[in-house]
């Protein structure tokens, strides 16, 4: 057995998991490397110091307060889905009405046009360009912006 073998079972060694061969294995190996033998009486001390640590008990209604706790957040953040679920119709129909408002155009004569009729002047914008045009220059797509041109 090599080292790297010996170091990743030592801890199983010393609390006697390991098969018989292998427990015999990893003991002569002990007898022939001095690091290894250094490693494992480090772990052997440790484990000790672990088990003669005092167990700690946790306080009396821990486990009611911990639950009490976890039911009042979960009725807390429960009682938001009503006011997101209105938000979000609000949202909607405040959508659909501003497609509706926006669907027909009026011209100056009074008639009112669908706008996919209405005449745009379409065109990729840099950001210099949108800035100067008065839109959003962050905005993602084409600038579509009325023609001004009535005889057309």
């Amino acid at each position: 057995m090599n080292c790297r073998n010996v170091q990743r079972k030592l801890s199983a060694y010393i609390d006697g998991e390991l098969t018989g061969a292998e427990m015999m294995a990893i003991r002569s190996h002990l007898s022939r490397c001095p690091e290894c033998a250094r490693e494992e009486r480090s772990i052997r001390a440790f484990k000790r110091l672990l088990g003669a640590m005092p167990c700690v008990e946790p306080p009396s209604g821990l486990e009611e307060r911990l639950l009490g706790a976890i039911r009042r957040e979960h009725k807390q953040s429960a009682s938001w889905w009503p006011q997101i679920k209105w938000a979000s119709v609000a949202a909607c129909a405040a959508g659909l009405a501003m497609f509706a408002i926006l669907t027909f155009v009026k011209r100056p004569g009074g008639e009112a046009v669908a706008a996919d009729t209405a005449e745009f002047t379409v065109f990729d914008a840099t950001r210099d360009q949108a800035y100067v045009a008065g839109s959003d220059p962050l905005s993602f797509g084409p600038l579509a912006l009325p023609t001004g041109d009535e005889n057309r």
